[in-house]
């Protein structure tokens, strides 16, 4: 019993502290039925109006950095491939650095990215990496910030926007360099992108901020997805075939 009740607080700890400073999960959030009331963990809708070739980049990077940052559970603390491979001593922050890279920064920047959105993820990795070096705790921190989800969260962000300028004829063809600093700005806060609601809040200096990347017909909504509610979870389709 006395363990039961250790496990119980541990993992409500856990819940309360490490994921309020967690990006929002790439791949899945947790959603509400109108009508039953039900709870269930469901894979994010790609947003409207995305080139073939976006929706494709897209969709590896979700899955990757999922698996990277947040493919393993334990108390209620999600982390991934990195927080293990972290582990070794300076050749496992090199392999976190080079995996980050080469699955998540370099396709997203096959898709026409600004200059100062790469360099904004490349700097979020050689600060993931630095402060990883530090033993043990390093990789803590690290298995809490969860770069990957970080640039992903950015990626998507972008290339929503820019789809959203595309269907909308009053509004300019690209995005704007105001609005790019925007998303790197707001990309940087807690509230901004954060893992309590998997939602985020609206950027203030955006004129026509991005509330959802979700679209499509009637959904169920969106809820916090550490609501201590049970999940239910599909079948990995996955970069790594893992339980999620």
């Amino acid at each position: 019993m006395a363990n039961q009740i250790a496990t119980k607080v541990a993992r409500s700890f856990i819940k309360g502290h490490a994921t309020a400073l967690e990006p929002r999960d790439p791949l899945y959030e947790t959603s509400l039925h109108p009508q039953t009331g039900k709870r269930k963990r469901i894979q994010r809708v790609l947003p409207p109006g995305l080139s073939k070739h976006d929706e494709k980049i897209l969709k590896k990077i979700r899955s990757r950095a999922h698996y990277l940052d947040k493919g393993f559970s334990i108390c209620g603390f999600r982390f991934g491939w990195t927080f293990l491979i972290g582990f070794i001593p300076v050749v496992g922050d090199a392999a976190d650095a080079a995996l980050s890279y080469f699955l998540v920064i370099r396709p997203a920047s096959k898709c026409n990215l600004p200059a100062v959105l790469i360099q904004r993820m490349l700097f979020n990795q050689i600060l993931a990496t630095s402060v990883g070096l530090i033993p043990i705790i390093g990789d803590i921190l690290m298995a809490i910030w969860k770069v990957n989800s970080r640039n992903a969260a950015l990626f998507e962000d972008f290339i929503t926007l820019r789809a959203k300028h595309a269907m909308d004829a009053s509004q300019p063809n690209a995005v704007t360099p105001s609005e790019t600093a925007a998303l790197v700005e707001n990309s940087t806060r807690t509230a901004y992108i954060d893992g309590i609601s998997g939602d985020r809040e609206a950027p203030a200096n955006l004129q026509n901020p991005i509330q959802s990347t979700s679209a499509g017909p009637s959904q169920p909504t969106s809820v916090p997805e550490n609501t201590g509610a049970k999940k239910i979870r599909k079948p990995s389709q996955g970069w790594f075939k893992l339980k999620k």
